[in-house]
């Protein structure tokens, strides 16, 4: 099946990615050049609109992860492919693609399912629990503002980091932390919003760097272990760190926590420094 997004005549203005999630239709008559990350189309937000794609194939079912690949920047037209699903007896599957004229953006597989498995003593489940980290709430916060002609999305974001380890200001770890929320409304994150914040932070690596460096996404993997909580809060607390880095390689974790405490969900990327 591929849906491609039909211009617009009606006079619109989808600029605001949380509104283009919600309405994936009036993409072509966004304003692109403020949706940019390294290079084209923020690889969130292209996430999340081919998220959006694959839950509309007929899986009546909760996410429960997302991996992609990233092929290209996304700079022309948009279109959507979705393959049949795996319908299993617990577990649905759906694969697709993201295109511009026949060339592929970005492929993902998508995992739903509402089978829970058995439950574990208290002390396992203590144990084995992440626990949220002790920062100050976002009000207490300071907001920063990145420059938008590095990476033009930030302009719709939010961002309060919680320490004074910014990135590329030469910090002594490669790990960042911060509030963010996206500026368009109070809107309280809901799939296709975490997928894409997920995505919204700089590289971790840029705690240690004292310089502007482009590291594009190559694969993001979402995960979410739940349902999201009901939240009436438009933040998301991230957690960003460094796993591993060698020959220009990026291996990095990001955890997004609700403001009541809650894992919401967690993202691996594979990122190489250009």
């Amino acid at each position: 099946m591929v849906r491609l997004m039909m211009q617009r005549t009606d006079p619109v203005n989808p600029s605001a990615p949380g509104h283009l999630l919600r309405n994936p239709e009036e993409l072509p008559t966004a304003n692109r050049a403020s949706l940019a990350g390294f290079g084209g189309l923020h690889g969130g937000l292209l996430l999340g609109l081919l998220t959006g794609e694959l839950a509309a194939s007929g899986i009546d079912r909760p996410l429960r992860f997302v991996t992609a690949q990233f092929h290209r920047p996304a700079k022309g037209t948009i279109e959507f492919a979705t393959e049949e699903p795996e319908i299993g007896r617990s577990i649905s599957r759906v694969r697709g693609s993201a295109l511009d004229s026949g060339r592929t953006l970005m492929t993902a597989t998508a995992v739903f399912s509402d089978a829970e498995g058995p439950t574990v003593s208290a002390d396992i489940a203590t144990g084995v629990a992440r626990s949220f980290p002790d920062v100050r709430p976002p009000e207490q916060c300071e907001p920063v503002l990145f420059p938008i002609e590095f990476v033009p999305f930030t302009q719709h974001l939010e961002i309060r980091p919680t320490d004074s380890n910014l990135p590329f200001r030469g910090g002594n770890r490669p790990t960042l932390s911060a509030w963010v929320r996206l500026v368009e409304d109070d809107d309280a994150p809901d799939v296709g919003r975490l997928i894409m914040l997920l995505d919204s932070m700089a590289p971790s690596l840029a705690g240690l760097l004292d310089y502007p460096a482009v590291l594009p996404t190559l694969e993001l993997s979402v995960r979410l272990f739940s349902d999201l909580p009901a939240e009436d809060s438009p933040w998301i607390l991230l957690h960003a760190t460094t796993h591993h880095f060698e020959g220009g390689w990026l291996d990095e974790r990001i955890d997004a926590w609700t403001p009541n405490g809650t894992l919401a969900g967690t993202a691996t990327q594979v990122r190489l420094l250009r």
